[in-house]
């Protein structure tokens, strides 16, 4: 987002980035169910981000090793990469996936470059993060009509409005997140709420038009 400012008088505006909405509303992929043999009931969970300074994936991989103990039908799916300057941060995932024995439920994608078609394809996106800028990822989530579950740093509050647009778990705590997660199952006409007024605050607030006239409308404030 930009931030902009007036030194003398202390007074600032923010306008966040734009993205591109018909990116991820005309995204088409190949389909998760049928290159993995999921059934239709099958929960289809993912989340987008390199394993790199800032995130925090192995608390979504303890998340799922919860999960999995309630008997649920899901597959969980991580796309993104391993950084090379912090391979640890991948490898550590890989193994505990592996020695938890849910390595048939949990899939590592890698770098994929049909990311908004793969998000049109989750019932639930999470994301796990030690800090952030702009949350760019759950806004792309949002804007493709999938529920989020983030973790209560400041930005994550700010773009959910306080959970009112997702759900806020407590960082770093998988069991909060499981609460949480369970919870949204037994009440699908509350997630779906919340899914369908944050489509509608994304395409309001993010897209590239309403950055193009807000810098419009600020400029000629100036």
């Amino acid at each position: 987002r930009k931030l902009i400012t007036n030194n003398k008088s202390n007074h600032f505006h923010i306008i966040y980035n734009g993205i591109d909405l018909d990116k991820i509303k005309k995204a088409s992929a190949s389909s998760l169910r049928e290159e993995f043999s999921l059934n239709n009931d099958t929960l289809i969970l993912g989340t987008v981000g390199n394993f790199g300074p800032g995130r925090d994936q192995m608390t979504i991989c303890r998340f799922l090793k919860l999960l999995d103990k309630e008997s649920l039908d899901f597959h969980f799916f991580f796309i993104g990469g391993k950084n090379y300057r912090e391979p640890w941060r991948y490898e550590q995932c890989i193994d505990f996936v592996k020695q938890s024995e849910i390595d048939h439920l949990v899939h590592f994608l890698g770098i994929r470059e049909d990311v908004p078609g793969l998000l049109k394809q989750l019932d639930a996106f999470i994301y796990a993060s030690e800090h952030d800028t702009f949350g760019l990822a759950v806004i792309e989530a949002m804007a493709a009509g999938v529920p989020v579950f983030v973790n209560d740093i400041p930005v994550m509050q700010e773009i959910t409005h306080n959970g009112k647009l997702g759900t806020i778990y407590q960082s770093g705590n998988e069991h909060d997140l499981l609460r949480l997660f369970i919870e949204s199952i037994e009440d699908s006409a509350a997630i779906n709420n919340k899914k369908a007024h944050a489509l509608e605050y994304v395409i309001n607030q993010f897209s590239i038009v309403h950055y193009i006239s807000s810098l419009a409308h600020l400029y000629e404030g100036l």
